[in-house]
């Protein structure tokens, strides 16, 4: 497929999703565009320190007009579109392939998004997960990628959350399932499930970025490093745990995420984690 992302100056949403989807679809061809971009401008130096903190590419990626490219945009089999206004125009300039607008998604999650590019380090990296959430939501909603097994993620809505996060899990559990609990906000958590809960633990390499199960066929849930050991956001958005998930292939995968109302700095991890997600639940 040919797979195009569209913003206003291509210079955070849309370069940061395509960067995000093309490690998912290494097979289709993605690029991103800006309806306003000033040809060649270079990304800011915010998203691009965001891009390096999530381990993807920041090097060479410059702004593309939509424009001067509109007949390779129109071309295109699926375009993702910031805004109703950009969904308007491009319809206007000749497209007819799928379109996701990607500020209707967003409504119909119930997510609200704002756009990062003049925001913080850490605020832009938390509304930019949010917005890679939104599209990979509406990419599965369309079918895009068919996966064969059904991946559930349970948001805690705060760290009092927690534990009946963790019931919600363990009661829609199948037998075959597997539970991976992944705590990158307070490290006693762990503590707290592993007393109380029989658990699993996946050992993470970083020399060599890979995971491997202690025992998974015998202990239904498994925990992943807590932030004090591997940087979060390179985890959940590296090749290594999209390999790792393919490995979990014919079972039912519960994510028991990060809380949302944290005042930790990891707060944008929720939305990384539950983007592999079929359905997500918020738990009060």
């Amino acid at each position: 497929m040919r797979i195009g992302f569209v913003c206003n100056q291509n210079l955070a949403r849309s370069q940061v999703m395509c960067q995000y989807f093309s490690q998912q679809l290494p097979d289709d061809t993605l690029t991103s565009y800006g309806l306003i971009a000033q040809e060649g401008s270079p990304l800011p130096k915010v998203i691009k320190s965001v891009l390096e903190e999530w381990g993807l590419d920041s090097g060479s990626l410059v702004a593309k007009n939509v424009f001067k490219h509109l007949n390779e945009l129109v071309a295109c089999d699926l375009i993702f579109a910031m805004s109703s206004f950009i969904t308007e125009t491009l319809i206007s300039s000749g497209f007819t392939g799928q379109l996701i607008n990607i500020e209707t998604e967003s409504a119909r999650l119930g997510i609200q998004l704002n756009d990062p590019q003049l925001m913080p380090q850490k605020r832009c990296s938390f509304e930019l997960a949010k917005y890679l959430f939104v599209a990979q939501a509406a990419m599965q909603r369309v079918a895009i990628r068919n996966g064969k097994k059904t991946i559930k993620a349970i948001i805690p809505e705060s760290e009092r959350s927690l534990l009946n996060a963790a019931k919600v899990a363990l009661t829609e559990r199948k037998a075959e399932s597997v539970i991976i609990y992944s705590d990158f906000v307070a490290p006693q958590n762990d503590l707290f499930l592993n007393s109380n809960l029989q658990v699993s633990k996946i050992i993470y390499s970083a020399k060599h970025n890979s995971f491997t199960i202690t025992d998974p066929e015998t202990n239904p849930i498994v925990v992943i490093p807590s932030h004090a050991e591997v940087e979060p956001s390179k985890l959940y958005l590296s090749k290594s745990w999209f390999g790792f998930r393919s490995e979990l292939s014919g079972r039912d995968l519960i994510l028991l995420t990060p809380p949302l109302a944290s005042g930790s700095t990891f707060l944008h991890q929720s939305f990384l984690a539950a983007l592999c997600a079929d359905e997500v639940q918020i738990v009060s």
